[in-house]
């Protein structure tokens, strides 16, 4: 059986090893598929981590659902900030990339007294159970409301007004201003 001491940071160590790994290897392997749908899918992922979690009847399901909670964060975290420079005016990137970045932060901050509050009055299994149900809904949410948006989109403005146009070499990172 699974209690809410013992193995408490082995969990979150390994949650937290794993987004550290996925989050800059996903925009590398997802080739050109919808970040919007990549980003929803990364949300059911979170989900199905949190829902083993909640169900987990000892260490190696809890290690098991954790690796998949990790996998799936990392790559939340790795796709927000640039769909968030996608959306805004070239000169509201800044602005965009920060909120993804404090959403991500308060979270993390508000998050944890939450799902304390959640565990201690309901039992910790349910406080997992109602993160995984907030994740399917943010899923849906950016289903419905993101526009599709592939690896790479139009031209953007750059420096000085220029546009800015990826080379097009597969793996290359490099700009070319005009």
């Amino acid at each position: 059986m699974v209690s809410s001491g013992s193995w408490t940071g082995s969990s979150a160590i390994t949650a937290g090893l794993l987004s550290a790994v996925a989050s800059p290897l996903a925009p590398r392997l997802l080739g050109d598929r919808d970040r919007r749908k990549v980003l929803a899918a990364a949300m059911i992922v979170l989900a199905l981590g949190n829902v083993l979690t909640a169900v987990a009847d000892g260490f190696a399901m809890l290690m098991i659902a954790r690796v998949v909670l990790g996998i799936g964060m990392g790559v939340v975290w790795g796709m927000a900030s640039a769909i968030a420079a996608r959306l805004v005016a070239p000169r509201s990137v800044a602005l965009a990339v920060s909120f993804a970045l404090g959403g991500v932060a308060s979270a993390s901050v508000l998050g944890v007294p939450l799902g304390t509050v959640v565990g201690n009055a309901f039992g910790w299994r349910v406080a997992f159970a109602v993160l995984a149900a907030l994740a399917v809904l943010v899923a849906a949410g950016l289903i419905f409301l993101l526009p599709v948006l592939g690896r790479r989109g139009g031209p953007r403005r750059g420096r000085a007004g220029r546009s800015r146009v990826r080379a097009s070499s597969p793996g290359s990172s490099s700009s070319v201003w005009s």
